[in-house]
């Protein structure tokens, strides 16, 4: 439709190996964690079916904020990926981060012939 997450971003997702979600998990600017990662999976799977076979980690971000404990609740809820709490402002979380993509492409290298 012209807008949204931009065909030329699209094909260069289309090459990764790991989709890396990064969610605002306090929900600032008046918007749903929850909401947030169903219009963004949406696009992604319009696009193309592809990306439903690519390994995702979500990164639930601004964990330092009170608001963000409660919708990592209800995230974890209603799905069953692997979630990253990270509070990028306080730097934690980010080590589990990068050992969790780290795995995941040493993983699918491994593969290779």
């Amino acid at each position: 439709m012209g807008r949204g997450l931009g065909d030329r971003f699209l094909r260069h997702a289309e090459r990764t190996k790991v989709l890396v979600h990064v969610i605002d998990m306090a929900g600032t600017e008046m918007r749903d964690p929850l909401k947030d990662y169903e219009t963004l999976n949406a696009e992604l799977e319009k696009y193309s079916e592809a990306f439903l076979a690519k390994h995702r980690l979500v990164v639930a971000n601004k964990m330092d904020i009170p608001k963000a404990a409660q919708n990592l609740k209800r995230f974890r809820r209603k799905y069953e990926e692997e979630i990253i709490p990270v509070s990028a402002l306080e730097k934690k979380g980010l080590a589990k981060l990068v050992a969790s993509i780290r795995k995941i492409l040493c993983h699918d290298n491994s593969h290779e012939p």
